[in-house]
């Protein structure tokens, strides 16, 4: 608990009968809380909250990295500066309201596009067992089953994979030999055809699920 902010609609800093001038004459001071009042709101602060906790366990195993001597020191505080300020913009856009002036107000697709791009740095700056990492972008990208479309979802898929295949092209005389094309192949085309489907059958999942969130508001 906290206290208010003040001018806010739901959270007034005084009540009507106390305010200055007032019979009363004394200042009340209304607590802050974690979630809205508006339901909606409410689920999309929990769900948030979800993300965060993933995105803190993602950052743990950054963490393994850097003391395996996989990751620099510079990466891991980049990494670690971008989740947790990227945690707090997207509460801050959902507890003030922001998000509802987007088609998409639980800013799922902001939120994978986002966690896709922090994870493409720590395979950027990552010097081995970077398959790994990309076994680690699935947790972030599940976040879109029930929200994005199956092409919404095959977008953010081609989006990463395009941006990994850069990333192993750009290595591939620096840390592969230069006459063995055969590994950085098998490390794109494996987590492609992963991501790739995955990406389907979720937006198969999120469709199935559509239909029958239609079917019981139409029964109600």
């Amino acid at each position: 608990p906290g206290y208010a902010l003040p001018g806010t609609r739901h959270n007034p800093v005084f009540s009507r009968k106390d305010r200055p001038g007032g019979a009363a004459g004394t200042v009340q001071f209304v607590t802050w809380r974690l979630y809205p009042d508006d339901p909606k709101q409410a689920h999309r602060v929990r769900r948030l909250l979800l993300a965060i906790r993933t995105s803190l366990m993602v950052l743990f195993f950054f963490l393994l990295y850097y003391i395996v001597g996989y990751l620099p020191v510079r990466a891991m505080v980049m990494l670690t500066a971008g989740t947790l300020g990227g945690g707090v913009l997207f509460f801050c856009m959902i507890r003030s309201g922001i998000n509802q002036r987007f088609s998409d107000p639980s800013l799922t697709l902001p939120m994978i596009l986002y966690s896709s791009v922090i994870v493409l740095y720590a395979i950027s700056e990552s010097s081995d067992a970077r398959p790994v990492l990309v076994l680690i972008y699935l947790a972030p990208f599940l976040f879109g089953v029930f929200r994005l479309s199956s092409a919404q979802m095959l977008g953010v898929a081609g989006f990463f994979l395009v941006c990994y295949g850069w990333i192993l092209s750009r290595d591939w005389v620096d840390i592969f030999a230069p006459d063995n094309l055969a590994r950085p192949i098998v490390e794109w085309v494996i987590p492609s055809l992963m991501v790739c489907w995955l990406a389907m059958f979720a937006g198969y999942v999120g469709r199935l699920h559509r239909r029958m969130s239609q079917n019981r508001t139409d029964l109600e």
